[in-house]
C-alpha cells in the first residue's frame, strides 16, 4: 500500500529541508534560491556530520546532524558578514512574485510523480539491477554499525580492513530516513528517490535556467514543465545501474553551476555574488560525497563561465597578462583534478557504444543513449541557443558553453575513438555512456525554456497586434494554460519517456524470471527474521540475490556484494561447506565467521552471469545442512554438518 511511504515522504521532506534551511537563511539566501539551496546544504550536512560523528564515537543518527546545522549556521552567518559587504549586496528581483516557481516546480513533481509511479508500482520495489546490491545493504550495514561515514561504509565489502573512501551521502539519507521511521530499506528508498526526483531536481534546475536568463515567469514554469521531459534524468540513473548516488549528486549539481556562475558574476540574477561563493562552499562537499564525478561536472561546467570571465577581462590592456597567467593556472589545475577524481584505471573499461557522428546526432536531437528522437525538446533548444546567443549577455554564451560542454563529453564517452582521450576527459565517470547523458538535460533545460519563452512571446505579441483584449487577466491567463498544457503535450507524449518508462519497469518488475529477486524469493525473505537469530550469518551466493537478506531481512550475510574483498575463511566456505564434516578445515572456518545458515536463490544470476561457488551448490544432496524452510525454488537451510 502506497499510504506506507507517507511518513518516510515526511521524513525525508524534513531531513533535506530543515537543516538546509537553517544555513540558507543564515547565509542570507531567500525566495527561490533559499527553497532551491535546502536540499544541497543539507546533504552537506548529513554528509559532513557522518564523518565527524565516526570520528567522535557517536552512533549515527539525526542528532549529530542538529548538532552540525547549528554549528554550521553560525560559520555561514559570520561568512555572510564578510563576503556579502565586499562583494556587494543589490539582488535583482523577479516581479512575477513565487508563483510561477511553486507552479514549476508542482508541475515538475506532478509529472515526475506520475511517471515513478508507474515505473515503481508498489513503494517497496527493488531494482533488479547489479549495483542495488551494494546499494540496499550498504543502507542496513549502516543501521546495523551505526556509522555512515565514506570512510567506513566500504567496510561492508572488504571485512578484511581495506576501507578508503566510498561516497555515502545517499546511503546516509537513507538510513536516517529508515531509522527515523521504522520503514523498511526499500520504501526509505523510494521516499528518498520521490523527493529527490521530484522536488530537488526540478527547483535545482528552474534556479539554473533564472540564473542565465531572468525571473520571468514564462521562462520559469517552462524550465519546471521540461525538467520532467527528459529520460537522461532522472529517470535513466533510475533504471541503469542502478546509480542511486550519481542520481543525487545530479540533481544537486545544477544548484552548484547557478551558484558558481553567479559568483562569478556571470549570472543575470540571483543572490549577491559573495552569498552565491559562500553557497557554493556549503553545496560543494555534500554534492562530493554523494559522488565525486560530480565535481568533475561542476569543474567542467566551469569552463565557459571561465572564459566569459577572461574575455570582459581581456578587453582591459592592462589585466591581460593577469588573465592569461589565471587561465592557464585555472587549466593545469583543472586537469590535475580530473586525473586525481577518478576511479581506479582497471575499472574505467567501458567501450564506445556508438560512432562520433551517431553520439553527435543523439545530442542535437535530445535522444542521448538511444533514446526516440525528442523533436520539440531539441527545437527548443536550438532556438534557445540562438535566442541567447543573439542577445549578446554573457549569461546567453555561458549556457549554450554548457550544452557544448556536456554535449562534447557524451559524445567523447559514447562515441570517440580516442582512448587516451576518452580516459583523460570521461575517466572519472568509468568512461561510461550513460553517465554522461544524464548530464546532458542540465545544459538542455535551461536553453530549452529560454526557446519556449521566446515562442510565448512571440506569440503574444502576434496575438496582441489581432486583439489589445489579449492584455487583460483573464485572457492572459488562458493564453498561458493553453501554452502549457501545448508544452506538456509537445514534450511529454511518446517518444524517449515511453521507452525510459516501460524499460524502468522491467527493471523494478518482480516477477519469476527477474535476474535478482523473484516473488518466491522475496515471500522467504519476509519469514527470514523469525527463523534466523539476529547474530548468525547467512551464506549464499550474492549473484543470485541471496546477499539481500542483510537489507531486506535484517541479518548478517557472508557475501553483501558481488565484489568482494573475501577472506581465506570465506574462499573456504564458499568452497566447500556442502561437504563439511566435524573436525574438518572448512567447520573451523564456518564457526570463525559464524555461518549458521544458507540460503539457495536457485541458479539465475544478476546479468545473466555463471559464478560457480562449489560448496554452495546442489545442497539439497548435502548432509552438511538441513531444510528448514522453502518458497517455490528458494531454500533456507541450516548448517548442521559441523
Amino acid at each position: 500500500m502506497w499510504s506506507e511511504v507517507v511518513l518516510p515522504l515526511a521524513a525525508t521532506l524534513a531531513l533535506l529541508g530543515v537543516p538546509g534551511l537553517v544555513l540558507g537563511a543564515a547565509a542570507g539566501l531567500r525566495g527561490a534560491w533559499l527553497a532551491a539551496a535546502t536540499a544541497p546544504l543539507s546533504v552537506t550536512t548529513v554528509a559532513t556530520a557522518s564523518v565527524v560523528a565516526e570520528w567522535g564515537g557517536v552512533t549515527w543518527s539525526v542528532v549529530p546532524v542538529v548538532v552540525m546545522t547549528a554549528a554550521a549556521a553560525v560559520v555561514l552567518a559570520a561568512g555572510r558578514r564578510v563576503l556579502v559587504g565586499r562583494w556587494g549586496s543589490d539582488e535583482p528581483r523577479g516581479a512575477a512574485g513565487p508563483w510561477p516557481v511553486l507552479l514549476a516546480v508542482g508541475l515538475a513533481a506532478g509529472l515526475i510523480g506520475r511517471r515513478l509511479w508507474l515505473i515503481l508500482q508498489r513503494p517497496d520495489a527493488v531494482s533488479q539491477s547489479y549495483d542495488n546490491i551494494f546499494h540496499l545493504n550498504a543502507v542496513q550495514y549502516v543501521l546495523q554499525t551505526g556509522s555512515a561515514s565514506p570512510f567506513t561504509v566500504g567496510g561492508m565489502t572488504s571485512p578484511e580492513g581495506n576501507l578508503g573512501f566510498y561516497p555515502s551521502a545517499w546511503h546516509a539519507v537513507v538510513s536516517l530516513v529508515a531509522d527515523l521511521t521504522g520503514a523498511g530499506v526499500p520504501v526509505a528508498v523510494t521516499a528518498v528517490t520521490l523527493v529527490v526526483a521530484c522536488v530537488v531536481w526540478p527547483l535545482s534546475v528552474v534556479v539554473l535556467a533564472r540564473t542565465w536568463f531572468g525571473t520571468s515567469a514564462a521562462l520559469t514554469v517552462a524550465a519546471g514543465v521540461l525538467a520532467a521531459a527528459t529520460a537522461a534524468f532522472p529517470f535513466l540513473l533510475l533504471t541503469y545501474g542502478i546509480l542511486y548516488p550519481l542520481f543525487l549528486s545530479g540533481a544537486v549539481l545544477p544548484l552548484a553551476v547557478a551558484a558558481l556562475a553567479r559568483a562569478a558574476g556571470v549570472g543575470v540574477t540571483g543572490p549577491p555574488r559573495g552569498v552565491c561563493a559562500l553557497l557554493l562552499v556549503g553545496v560543494v562537499p555534500g554534492m562530493a560525497v554523494a559522488h565525486p564525478s560530480a565535481l568533475v561536472a561542476l569543474l567542467a561546467f566551469s569552463v565557459p563561465v571561465a572564459a566569459v570571465v577572461a574575455v570582459r577581462h581581456l578587453r582591459h590592456p592592462s589585466r591581460r597578462v593577469p588573465v592569461v597567467a589565471a587561465v592557464a593556472a585555472y587549466l593545469v589545475l583543472g586537469l590535475v583534478a580530473v586525473r586525481v577524481i577518478r576511479p581506479p584505471a582497471d575499472q574505467i573499461y567501458w567501450p564506445t557504444i556508438v560512432t562520433t557522428g551517431q553520439a553527435v546526432g543523439e545530442v542535437l536531437t535530445a535522444s542521448v543513449y538511444g533514446m526516440p528522437v525528442a523533436i520539440a525538446l531539441a527545437l527548443l533548444t536550438l532556438l534557445g541557443i540562438v535566442v541567447s546567443l543573439r542577445g549578446g549577455r554573457g549569461a546567453g554564451a555561458a549556457a549554450s558553453g554548457a550544452f557544448v560542454i556536456a554535449g562534447l563529453l557524451y559524445v567523447l564517452a559514447a562515441g570517440s575513438q580516442q582512448d587516451w582521450l576518452r580516459t583523460l576527459l570521461v575517466g572519472p565517470w568509468y568512461n561510461n555512456p550513460p553517465r554522461l547523458a544524464a548530464l546532458v538535460p542540465l545544459a538542455m533545460i535551461p536553453l530549452a525554456a529560454r526557446g519556449a519563452e521566446a515562442v510565448h512571446d512571440r506569440g503574444r505579441a502576434w496575438l496582441r497586434d489581432r486583439d489589445q483584449r489579449i492584455d487583460r487577466p483573464r485572457a492572459r491567463a488562458v493564453v498561458a494554460v493553453v501554452g502549457v498544457v501545448a508544452l506538456v503535450v509537445a514534450t511529454h507524449v511518446g517518444g524517449p519517456l515511453r521507452q525510459i518508462t516501460t524499460e524502468s519497469q522491467r527493471s523494478f518488475a518482480l516477477v519469476d524470471d527477474a535476474w535478482l529477486l523473484t516473488p518466491d524469493e522475496s515471500r522467504l525473505l519476509e519469514r527470514v527474521p523469525d527463523l534466523v537469530p539476529p547474530d548468525s550469518v547467512i551464506a549464499g551466493s550474492p549473484y543470485t540475490g541471496a546477499g539481500l537478506a542483510l537489507a531486506l531481512a535484517d541479518r548478517r550475510v557472508l557475501m553483501p556484494h558481488l565484489l568482494m574483498d573475501i577472506g581465506a575463511d570465506t574462499a573456504r566456505v564458499n568452497r566447500s561447506l556442502r561437504f563439511a564434516t566435524p573436525g574438518s578445515e572448512t567447520c573451523a572456518a564456518i564457526d570463525r565467521l559464524g555461518v549458521d545458515f544458507v540460503l539457495d536463490f536457485g541458479e539465475q544470476q544478476i546479468n545473466n552471469y555463471e559464478v560457480t561457488y562449489p560448496g554452495l551448490e546442489n545442497l539439497e544432496r548435502s548432509d552438511a545442512v538441513e531444510e528448514i524452510d522453502r518458497e517455490g525454488e528458494a531454500v533456507l537451510y541450516r548448517v548442521v554438518g559441523c
